[in-house]
């Protein structure tokens, strides 16, 4: 069984690496628009993930 974590921030930061570079190398359009609607969640995740550790300092 798969045991779902909260995301570190460096996931979050490797996962939007990930997801930078594939969007440049992947030459289908339909396949970079959803790789680009990804990466948008991801970064959104990422300024959530920072805002709550500069609330909890």
């Amino acid at each position: 069984m798969v045991k779902h974590h909260p995301l570190t921030l460096e996931e979050v930061v490797d996962h939007c690496r990930a997801l930078a570079y594939a969007i440049i190398e992947i030459p289908h359009p339909v396949v970079k628009e959803l790789l680009m609607y990804i990466l948008s969640e991801r970064l959104e995740l990422l300024n959530h993930t920072l805002d709550m550790e500069v609330l909890a300092e």
